[in-house]
């Protein structure tokens, strides 16, 4: 109920027409509405500002610094003991700059490409799932809409047969148990279309929670005849797949974070300047100055190297999962591409059994007017033919889905 709740929310403050009529015309319109791809799409936003924040630590700082105190003596000891003579300033305009940091100067410079590209790999992959997830509730809609329309078109036949067979039973010309049989199939057959009506129901909802666009099955037409073959340049380089540039991506970002726990191991080195405004009385009364600053944590019982062997070890984990990942795509090519093509043969397979079907259901209504057969072997010809006509059906869309998951994988969608 809650999920049902949250769906009519999101329908309402954002719920659109979509006059075009395929996945993919549906996909565009729907990740500007879906509130998670919004949000990974603000990620690449946030790592372009982040880079700044990261070279900013490396570029020259200016600031304002003052320091104001307060002594027990007081500063001209001839003026007396007056709480003001024990006041004094110091104000300057400073300037820093880190002239090396371990070399990890460097390494934040590199960064400026690394995570725009690894938020983009992240949106891309995220876009990847969110296409396939939408893909299959679209094409499961409009197959469960298309069997509504298959079994609503028999049990409008069967209720007139059954009423004819009501009034034929009455007459003797049939037997009773013919028009039973008739309304028992009729009622299970007005069941299983409630139970579908349900199904698209609250396949529509989810559909209309992830996409926020109100889709009318009737104005949707499929070609079916373009599904009968692998898409067009079919076999692109799995390198191109948005999860195997994450993962690379990834590992360009790990070797920059081990260069930079490794350079805590070396010195630092600051360059300062200050301008005076004012200074203390006593000590140096140059109006300014210039240093350089020297450290160095040469020795912290292992903390530093400890670190340094924690990124490289998460950096050899990064480098298996692509070889994993390689491994995997791999093989999922090969896999799509052969369900995808047993299941072209399943379809022809499934159309022979159903134009038998329809023939069989034709021959044997013509035998029961002639009064050949009983309802009882009518019945079984028309179940017979229901389920041929929808497993066909059903193969179509699936088909249709699978093709443009092929179309995916392949690159020929644009995320």
């Amino acid at each position: 109920m809650q999920r049902i709740v949250l769906a009519l929310l999101f329908i309402v403050t954002s719920r659109s027409i979509l006059s075009a009529n395929t996945i993919v015309d549906l996909y565009q319109a729907a990740k500007k509405n879906n509130p998670n791809i919004k949000r990974v799409e603000l990620e690449v936003d946030f790592q372009k500002a982040r880079i700044r924040e990261l070279k900013s630590a490396f570029m020259p700082q200016l600031s304002v610094q003052g320091v104001y105190f307060y002594g027990n003596v007081p500063l001209n000891a001839e003026r007396g003991k007056s709480g003001f003579d024990r006041i004094d300033s110091q104000n300057a305009v400073s300037l820093r700059t880190t002239l090396y940091n371990g070399g990890a100067e460097y390494t934040y410079f590199k960064y400026k490409d690394i995570l725009p590209a690894l938020a983009k790999n992240q949106k891309d992959s995220e876009l990847f799932s969110f296409f396939l997830q939408l893909s299959a509730l679209y094409f499961d809609y409009l197959n469960l809409a298309n069997q509504e329309r298959l079994i609503g078109r028999q049990v409008e036949s069967l209720e007139k047969r059954a009423k004819l067979l009501k009034k034929w039973s009455a007459i003797g010309r049939v037997r009773k148990a013919d028009y039973l049989s008739t309304l028992t199939q009729l009622r299970a057959l007005e069941g299983r279309l409630q139970e579908l009506k349900e199904n698209q129901q609250t396949t529509h909802l989810n559909l209309l929670a992830l996409t926020g666009i109100d889709l009318n099955p009737e104005q949707i037409s499929l070609d079916f005849s373009k599904f009968s073959s692998l898409p067009g340049n079919w076999g692109q380089d799995i390198t191109q797949r948005p999860q195997f540039q994450l993962i690379e991506t990834t590992i360009e970002n790990q070797l920059q974070n081990v260069t930079i726990q490794k350079a805590s191991l070396r010195p630092q080195v600051d360059f300062i300047s200050n301008y005076y405004l004012n200074r203390r009385q006593f000590g140096r009364q140059d109006d300014w100055d210039v240093a350089i600053s020297f450290s160095w944590n040469f020795f912290d019982f292992g903390a530093t190297s400890s670190r340094v062997e924690q990124e490289r070890v998460r950096l050899r984990q990064f480098q298996s999962d692509l070889k994993m990942a390689q491994i995997n795509l791999s093989n999922e090519v090969k896999v799509v591409e052969a369900q995808f093509k047993n299941q072209l043969k399943r379809k022809d397979l499934l159309q022979d059994s159903y134009d038998v079907s329809k023939q069989n259901y034709k021959e044997q209504s013509k035998e029961f007017k002639k009064g050949l057969i009983d309802a009882l072997d009518l019945n079984r010809a028309l179940e017979q033919l229901i389920q041929a006509e929808i497993s066909y059906e059903s193969m179509k869309y699936t088909l249709a889905e699978q093709w443009y998951s092929l179309k995916l994988i392949n690159g020929d969608i644009e995320l």
